[in-house]
């Protein structure tokens, strides 16, 4: 009787360090040595993981400031515009040199034709 209680109990204590081996596993997640984190370093490193990093960081701050740039300009230009004719009234009209003859004509745009 002594035995088959002795025996139950280690049974089921190594079930439990076995079932709790494996929870942990799948909590934690694998565990990897120094020399094996290491190792994957280093062939991270020789597959150019760090130059394609840098790579595309540099690429993607690049694209970045000229689409910032791109956007400032047409903004700027805009607004700009827009200011000129809010002073001046909707059109812009160029009269053409000579000013003294008796056919004057000249040039005409819109707010609309100019300011987009």
């Amino acid at each position: 009787m002594c035995i088959v209680v002795l025996i139950l109990s280690v049974g089921v204590s190594v079930g439990a360090l076995i079932t709790a081996r494996g929870y942990l596993e799948s909590v934690v997640g694998k565990r990897f040595t120094e020399n094996k984190s290491l190792k994957l370093q280093k062939s991270a490193e020789e597959n150019g993981y760090e130059l394609g990093f840098a790579d595309g960081l540099r690429k993607g701050k690049a694209a970045g400031l000229n689409e910032g740039k791109t956007t400032g300009i047409r903004e700027g230009f805009k607004n700009g515009c827009n200011s000129v004719f809010d002073k001046i009234g909707e059109y812009l009209i160029a009269i053409r040199y000579p000013w003294y003859d008796s056919s004057i004509y000249g040039y005409y745009w819109g707010r609309s034709s100019i300011c987009q």
